[in-house]
């Protein structure tokens, strides 16, 4: 596909859903970027976040229970709600890769030229007034739309709670048996040859059984890129 591009004057932006629903099923993924000064969250939407107190791991099973917990607050909501999965400060070079994910032949005009350029007016419109040589803010939040949510558009503001979302929680509470230590090879608990005891072995030696960690997202890796907004101007926040 083709990337579109859209820019819509003011401070709050919009994600313009009704434009997305034709053709759609009765779930619509969808993943959503924000580049401003700071986080923002859906204003017109309910949204939610994961917090590594609501987790567990599950020795048994070898899983965290984070997908079913994501599943049942999506259904909870009657599929409107947003689901913030990162939100950090960052750096403009992390997201170059995602620039070419979709492979730069795709910025091309009909005659297929001036792909670069077309790529390079695009990342200016996604920065807008904002700053890459200073640092940014990222808001990464995702949809399990149904087909009545899309009947309104998206619009976004700056968030009260200006707390950071890590893209990697670790459970807090675990289920289930952990697994046993292996036997020390050597006899004398020193963990063998010192990288530790057993495969989740820690640095003196022991077995460690701690809770696991949840891979929650990757928020710089290629996972299907759906909207990308820039706040077009900054804000004075008190």
């Amino acid at each position: 596909m083709k990337p579109v591009r859209i820019t819509t004057p003011g401070a709050a932006p919009a994600l313009p859903l009704r434009m997305v629903a034709a053709g759609t099923g009765e779930v619509t993924p969808i993943i959503l970027w924000v580049f401003g000064d700071g986080r923002y969250e859906p204003s017109n939407f309910p949204h939610f976040t994961i917090s590594e107190d609501e987790l567990y791991w599950d020795w048994t099973a070898q899983k965290s229970n984070y997908s079913s917990l994501r599943d049942a607050k999506f259904t909870a909501s009657n599929g409107f709600g947003w689901l913030t999965e990162y939100a950090m400060p960052s750096d403009q070079w992390m997201f170059y890769s995602l620039e070419y994910d979709a492979g730069l032949e795709s910025y091309a005009d009909a005659d297929g030229m001036n792909a670069q350029q077309n790529m390079e007016a695009d990342r200016a419109a996604l920065y807008g007034y904002l700053s890459p040589e200073d640092g940014f803010f990222v808001t990464r939040m995702m949809g399990q739309l149904s087909r009545p949510a899309l009947a309104t558009d998206l619009t976004l503001g700056a968030s009260v709670n200006q707390d950071w979302v890590y893209s990697y929680l670790v459970a807090s509470n675990t289920v289930g048996s952990p697994p046993e230590c292996p036997p020390d090879p050597c006899g004398d608990g020193s963990g063998g040859s010192g990288n530790g005891g057993g495969s989740n072995g820690d640095d003196d030696g022991g077995c460690n059984t701690s809770s696991r960690p949840v891979d929650s997202t990757a928020p710089f890796a290629a996972l299907g890129l759906v909207g990308l907004l820039a706040a077009l101007r900054k804000r004075r926040r008190s």
